[in-house]
């Protein structure tokens, strides 16, 4: 498959010369009509300047709402269109994101313990995200070393949507929660159990939990060991003290300043200090930062923009000298800036149709730095993306600044975003499927695919899945739709704009809508579209396109790439 693959698209090259001559003069004949065509589309105010070099304009422009595409149509526009997409996968979406319950925790107080010894277990399911956890399966099977305390579980959920209640422990041994939970909420569930006597020293006792969302089983465990001798703190704290409780741990979605507030819930008496750490990792292997809190229960973050915009924190409490053990965990995602000054940030090829032809690398010219986005064969287009970099909940903006670097008819390029992310390492280099036909990164994504034709013209793409069909002709990989190109639009000449020359362009995508902007002016806004459905809004993943057409080379330059929160 592979060599006839390739056989084909050096074939088409050979074709493509031969064609030169009538294709050209077709091309002059036909820019000539599609650019009065596209013009007459073009509603902005007299007087509207051209954005020089990154200027922001501020000129009021009537927006212009899109015309649909016309699949068949006879001009260089609807050859694109046929070669990139196909009609041949019919279905029903299901854009629903699946919560995140990545802060989930189980714990037990005590790490180690003697044989025979009670412990006291607390789950919490924790929904760090802003969809709802429906249908969510919890089971805690307790090993043979344990024996359950009966009447010890108690729960406690917070925004959560149902919840069942606990009818004793299964015969079986296993101890089962079963519930839905909103954005944001949390369940804590507790139990206490008896280690048995034949356990020996150095025994480890794992329990485990097992969170099921439908899609996905997340695993939690705690463990003690067995020793000898009994801490200090176990051997008095039937007499002096009673164990502190690990804090519920909460956190707000960011704002346009990038700030946050992390905060908690404490059963524990007053006089009691808190521990805060912060990382980049879940794991907190390194820590960014740690704060002591005294006499409240919440703290306010804020940080600069930054490829690494991922934070992740824990809360313990602290009173006469004892430690409570970590709280949950809980993690935002804060406002990325990349201005491709350090080549190290992680952007590169993550879709391709044509390996050796579709390319990206950061470059440096003097005191600027660009990201370059390369595609060189006919009919290609790729997605080059930072690794698995994640915007803000929405809403949130993207925003950057792009320049084509050899201005040619069909050359294309723009912000790929709403996508997904379900594997790793995206794409898989060891195999040709792994390379062009990967379920890893960008199945679905929007694209806001940004055309050369004489001026600039918008094809916002909403791609719902890609279908490898190479015997089609033009693009081997095609870009395909659930709802037959419905929610695809065209702008016939964006306004505002240098098509030669750099420009900003801006996209704030909230849950109902998306709203296009360039240099400093909305023109487009999908809440005045009727047919467009926004179902990949919550897909976090971003990144940008660049395609070409059957003759000429695409290459641009990002100047930069920023995803920031919004308040509303």
């Amino acid at each position: 498959m592979e060599d006839h693959y390739l056989s084909l698209k050096h074939s088409l090259k050979g074709a493509v010369v031969v064609s030169f001559i009538v294709a050209f003069v077709s091309i002059l004949i036909l820019a000539q009509v599609i650019f009065a065509a596209g013009s007459a589309n073009i509603s902005a105010s007299d007087g509207t300047d051209i954005a020089q070099d990154g200027e922001v304009i501020t000129s009021t422009v009537v927006p212009d709402y899109g015309t649909p595409l016309n699949m068949e149509a006879e001009d260089l526009f609807g050859e694109y269109l046929r070669a990139h997409t196909t009609y041949s996968q019919d279905g029903v979406h299901s854009g629903t994101a699946v919560a995140d319950l990545s802060g989930s925790t189980k714990t037990v107080d005590f790490e180690s313990a003697l044989a025979g010894s009670p412990l006291n277990y607390t789950i919490v399911i924790s929904n760090n995200d802003t969809v709802a956890a429906n249908d969510l399966v919890v089971t805690d099977s307790l090993p043979a070393a344990l024996s359950y305390h009966n009447n010890s579980y108690q729960s406690t959920v917070v925004n959560g949507f149902t919840a069942s209640e606990f009818d004793g422990m299964s015969p079986n041994g296993v101890i089962t929660w079963t519930g839905s939970l909103g954005p944001h909420g949390y369940a804590t569930l507790s139990f206490r159990a008896t280690l048995t006597d034949s356990l020996a020293v150095d025994d480890v006792v794992t329990n485990t939990v097992e969170i099921d969302n439908g899609s996905m089983v997340i695993t939690r465990q705690a463990t003690t060991t067995i020793v000898d001798q009994p801490s200090a703190q176990y051997a008095f704290m039937p007499v002096l003290f009673k164990a502190l409780n690990a804090p519920v741990l909460q956190v707000s979605r960011p704002n346009s300043q990038n700030q946050w507030t992390v905060f908690w819930a404490d059963s524990n008496p007053g006089g009691t200090v808190y521990e805060i750490q912060e990382s980049h990792s879940p794991d907190f292997s390194t820590i960014l930062d740690t704060r002591s809190v005294a006499g409240s229960t919440s703290s306010l973050y804020q940080r600069a923009l930054s490829t690494e915009n991922e934070y992740y924190y824990r809360v313990r409490a602290s009173r006469d000298d004892y430690t409570s053990l970590w709280s949950n965990v809980v993690h935002v995602i804060g406002g990325y800036y990349d201005d491709f000054s350090d080549n190290t940030t992680g952007w590169a090829i993550r879709r391709t149709t044509y390996l050796e032809e579709v390319r990206s690398w950061y470059e440096r010219n003097g005191d600027e730095y660009w990201f370059i986005m390369q595609v060189e064969d006919s009919w290609d287009w790729g997605i080059a993306a930072p690794y698995k970099k994640r915007a803000p909940e929405v809403p949130y903006a993207i925003e950057y600044r792009s320049k084509i670097a050899h201005v040619a008819n069909l050359v294309s390029h723009g912000a790929a975003f709403g996508a997904d992310w379900p594997g790793e390492t995206c794409p898989d280099y060891d195999s040709f499927n792994g390379l062009y036909r990967h379920q890893i990164c960008f199945n679905h994504f929007y694209d806001t695919n940004t055309i050369w034709f004489n001026h600039l013209k918008l094809l916002f793409e909403r791609v719902d899945y890609l279908e490898w069909r190479p015997q089609d002709g033009g693009s081997p990989m095609k870009r395909g739709s659930f709802d037959d190109f419905d929610s695809w639009f065209e702008v016939s000449s964006i306004p505002n704009v240098d098509a030669d020359g750099w420009n900003t362009f801006r996209i704030e995508v909230r849950e109902n809508s998306l709203k296009l902007f360039a240099n400093g002016a909305e023109y487009y806004n999908t809440a005045n579209n009727s047919n467009f459905e926004n179902i990949w809004a919550n897909e976090p993943y971003f990144g940008v396109f660049g395609s070409t057409d059957e003759y000429s080379n695409s290459t641009t330059r990002f100047d930069y790439y920023k995803v920031t929160p919004l308040d509303n």
